[in-house]
């Protein structure tokens, strides 16, 4: 596993070109969108969202009129409605998300642990994470990714934090059609890959290697 200081020198500098501010926002949308269907969240639920990045998904509770929503990014100074470490384990949360977090932990277990302890009962858990098992290949990053899921170490994770799963599906997400394509093309040889026309949307809602999954606390 990385050391603390290597992540953080790591993560000063991190900027990821297929997740620009534009892309962020229509899945945080797509995201709530679908929390909101499936579990009905009361307008007055407490939201965190936990390895927030920029805050744009706390952004995006608040606009659909979720006014207490949060984000904590331990490597971020500029996240919109940003807690400190210690505001979030005072406080009482409906609803604690991580979206694409999980698989950046070193210590998932200890660290949801800490973080949940002030989940409501009946409260829910929501994350995206790389998934071992799908369809679509996944790659080793070190040392952005350092763990791996499958079907069965969330299974164990969730009865370690006392957590019953709702849910864990396959996670589509909405990307730019050239930053798409340019993954899809990534192992072609120059000269083909130079001949790889489309006609596509600028956004497109395509599968990944991701899992959804939704908790929650007994």
């Amino acid at each position: 596993m990385p050391e603390a200081a290597a992540l953080l020198d790591f993560y000063k500098n991190y900027n990821d070109f297929r997740a620009p501010a534009d892309v962020v926002y229509k899945n945080a949308q797509q995201n709530l969108q679908h929390l909101l269907n499936t579990y009905h969240l009361p307008i007055t639920n407490r939201i965190l969202d936990y390895g927030a990045g920029r805050g744009l998904f706390a952004d995006t509770c608040r606009q659909s009129g979720y006014k207490n929503s949060y984000s904590f990014d331990q490597y971020s100074d500029n996240a919109k409605f940003s807690l400190t470490f210690e505001q979030l384990v005072n406080a009482p949360w409906d609803v604690i998300t991580m979206w694409g977090v999980l698989e950046h932990l070193t210590d998932p277990l200890t660290e949801l642990a800490r973080v949940l302890t002030k989940l409501r009962s009946g409260g829910l858990f929501a994350a995206t994470t790389v998934h071992i098992e799908g369809q679509i290949p996944y790659r080793y990053k070190p040392p952005e990714h350092t763990l791996y899921f499958s079907q069965a170490s969330i299974a164990a994770l969730a009865n370690r934090l006392e957590l019953e799963i709702l849910e864990y599906t396959p996670y589509r997400m909405i990307q730019r059609s050239d930053v798409y394509m340019s993954i899809l093309t990534r192992t072609m040889p120059p000269e083909y890959r130079d001949k790889v026309k489309w006609d596509l949307p600028e956004y497109v809602n395509v599968p990944t290697n991701e899992i959804f999954i939704v908790l929650k606390k007994h």
